[in-house]
């Protein structure tokens, strides 16, 4: 369905949400897991929780940060409360994204993999590209460059703006997080959405100006 929300995705937001709620009853060793190093992906496969539940492991691990940071009351859905301090699960999530990165790192190295099995001029490029992204910012996860293809393709959408009223043309923001996340995606908040659509928007207008000068 272009450019809205399908009642298959609204169908997946809704249930990682009352499953995040439902495991907080359920599943208390999801925090301790966490709390252990695991990242949310490692711990829907560690436990099956989307065989168990006869979902998809992007909609569990979404289900897996509900329960660890809580909602926040929207899809008509009452708020709860995370299982975790929200301070700490974006500690956490610092914590546990450096410790893997350190792992696959020293892997990569041993094996020859990733960054270490590259020559000098192949890492020069890489570092010209990107390099080494920050993982985390703002207690948010990295955005990867497969997610941000997708917020620009779906803020391009005729219904990701406001087609009336005081923000008429403006981007609709909860509709597009809303279509992220229900594409398997992190929730992510207006702020974060505003920020790399803003920046998506200078870039394209810097290489019009550059076309045209």
């Amino acid at each position: 369905m272009v450019g809205k929300v399908s009642y298959s995705q609204v169908g997946g937001i809704r249930k990682s949400i009352n499953l995040g709620r439902e495991w907080q009853e359920t599943h208390p060793e999801i925090a301790i897991l966490f709390r252990g190093g695991k990242t949310a992906p490692e711990i829907v496969r560690e436990l099956n929780l989307a065989e168990e539940h006869s979902i998809t492991p992007k909609t569990a691990s979404v289900a897996v940060y509900k329960y660890l940071k809580g909602h926040d009351g929207r899809f008509d859905i009452p708020a709860y409360e995370g299982a975790l301090p929200r301070e700490e699960v974006s500690r956490m999530l610092e914590t546990n994204r450096s410790l893997n990165g350190r792992r696959n790192g020293t892997r990569g190295l041993s094996e020859k993999k990733g960054i270490f099995g590259l020559t000098k001029n192949q890492k020069k490029e890489a570092g010209r590209k990107g390099g080494l992204k920050s993982t985390l910012a703002k207690g948010e996860l990295h955005w990867g460059a497969e997610e941000l293809n997708a917020l620009y393709r779906i803020s391009n959408e005729l219904d990701s703006r406001y087609r009336s009223g005081m923000y008429q043309g403006k981007y609709n923001h909860p509709r597009i997080i809303a279509r992220l996340v229900g594409e398997g995606y992190p929730e992510r908040t207006k702020n974060s959405v505003q920020t790399k659509l803003y920046a998506h928007q200078r870039s394209l207008e810097r290489k019009l100006d550059e076309q045209n000068f």
